[in-house]
C-alpha cells in the first residue's frame, strides 16, 4: 500500500467524419520510466538495438542513424522505412511486453461518440468536451491500473502540442480540480507541459523534452493503431500492417477487459472504453464521468461507458473467434 509517483503523456484523434473523439494517455510510473524508454530507443536502432543520440557516441557505424532519429507518428508512418520499422518494432515490444508480463506500459484509450451526445450543451468548442473527459481519462486510468496504493502522485501531466494549449482553462484546470476534489490522488505540477513530438527540435527556449516526446510518439502510435483497427479507412499497407499487430491485444481488451488469467496480461494495465452506448444529455453524462473506473459503477447502468465494439479492420488470414479465447 506505499506511494507511486506517476507521469502520463497524452494525445488525441478528433474524427470529423465518423464524428468521435479519441484520448490515449500513456501511465509511466518512475520507478520504469528508464527501463521504458531505452527499450523504445534501443529499438531505433534496427541493426544492433544500442542506441545513442549522438551519431559519433555510437560504436557501430551503420550509416543510417540520421534515418532513424525521426519522428514516429501514426499518421506518417509509411512516409520512410525507417519510420515503419521503427513503429512496427515499437508495437512488437508492446506485445512482448504483455506477452512477458514486464509491467512497463500502461496506457487507458477513450473513444467519446460524438454523434450521441448534445454538443450544444458544451459549448462550440470541442475543447470543452475534451477538457471534461481528460479528467475521466486520467483518474479512470490512475484508480484502475494503480489503485491498490495508498497514494497516487502524478508529478507531470505532459501533452502533445495542440490547440490545447490555447485553451483558457485546459492547461491548468485539469490538476486543480483533481487536487480540490480527490483524496486519492495529487498532481504535483498542476499546470499540463506541452511537448513537441518531434524530438528534433529540442533543446529550445523552453527546455529540453527528447525523452518525453517518445512517450508522446509512443502514445501516438497505440492511438493511431487502434483507431485503424476500430475504423479500418487505412489505405497504406503499413497502416495495416501496424493494425494487424495490436489488434489481438484489442481484440481481448474489448471484449474480456477484466481477464486476469489472459496469457497477454491486460488486466489493471491497459484499458480500452467507449462513451456514451446511447444518446445523452450534459447531465446525465456528467453525472457519470466521475465514476469511469471505479468499482462504484452503478451494474444497472446501459447508456454509459462500455467496451464492446466490432473491430473492422481484417485480416486475409485471420483467425476463427475460438482461437482468440486466451
Amino acid at each position: 500500500m506505499k506511494t507511486i509517483e506517476i507521469e502520463t503523456f497524452s494525445d488525441e484523434i478528433y474524427d470529423t467524419k465518423d464524428r468521435w473523439l479519441y484520448i490515449g494517455m500513456l501511465f509511466v510510473p518512475t520507478e520504469k520510466r528508464e527501463e521504458l524508454l531505452w527499450n523504445l530507443l534501443d529499438r531505433r536502432c534496427i541493426q544492433h538495438n544500442s542506441w545513442k543520440w549522438i551519431e559519433n557516441d555510437c560504436p557501430y557505424k551503420c550509416g543510417y542513424h540520421s534515418w532513424n532519429n525521426t519522428e514516429i507518428h501514426y499518421a506518417k508512418v509509411h512516409k520512410t522505412n525507417a519510420k515503419f520499422r521503427i513503429a512496427h518494432r515499437w508495437l512488437e515490444f508492446l506485445i512482448k511486453n504483455n506477452k512477458e508480463n514486464m509491467e512497463l506500459i500502461y496506457f487507458n484509450i477513450l473513444g467519446i461518440d460524438l454523434g450521441r451526445l448534445n454538443l450544444s450543451e458544451f459549448g462550440e468548442d470541442w475543447l470543452n468536451i475534451y477538457n471534461r473527459f481528460f479528467r475521466t481519462v486520467l483518474l479512470g486510468g490512475a484508480k484502475y491500473f494503480f489503485g491498490g496504493h495508498s497514494k497516487i502522485i502524478v508529478n507531470r501531466i505532459h501533452h502533445d502540442k495542440g490547440s490545447q494549449q490555447r485553451h483558457p482553462y485546459f492547461p491548468w484546470h485539469v490538476g486543480y480540480k483533481v487536487n480540490l476534489t480527490d483524496n486519492k490522488i495529487f498532481i504535483k505540477n498542476p499546470k499540463i507541459i506541452f511537448v513537441d513530438s518531434n524530438h528534433r527540435n529540442y533543446p529550445n527556449e523552453d527546455g529540453d523534452y527528447k525523452e518525453e516526446s517518445q512517450f508522446i510518439q509512443f502514445t501516438d502510435l497505440i492511438l493511431g493503431s487502434i483507431y485503424c483497427c476500430l475504423h479500418a479507412r487505412a489505405e497504406r499497407k503499413e497502416k495495416i500492417k501496424l493494425g494487424l499487430i495490436i489488434k489481438p491485444l484489442l481484440y481481448r481488451l474489448l471484449n474480456n477487459p477484466k481477464n486476469a488469467n489472459s496469457s497477454y496480461h491486460y488486466y489493471r494495465k491497459q484499458q480500452v472504453s467507449f462513451f456514451p452506448k446511447s444518446e445523452m444529455k450534459l447531465d446525465e453524462a456528467c453525472k457519470q464521468l466521475d465514476l469511469f473506473g471505479r468499482k462504484t459503477i452503478n451494474k444497472k447502468t446501459t447508456r454509459g461507458f462500455y467496451t464492446k465494439r466490432p473491430i473492422l479492420l481484417q485480416d486475409p488470414k485471420q483467425k476463427k473467434l475460438w482461437e482468440w479465447e486466451k
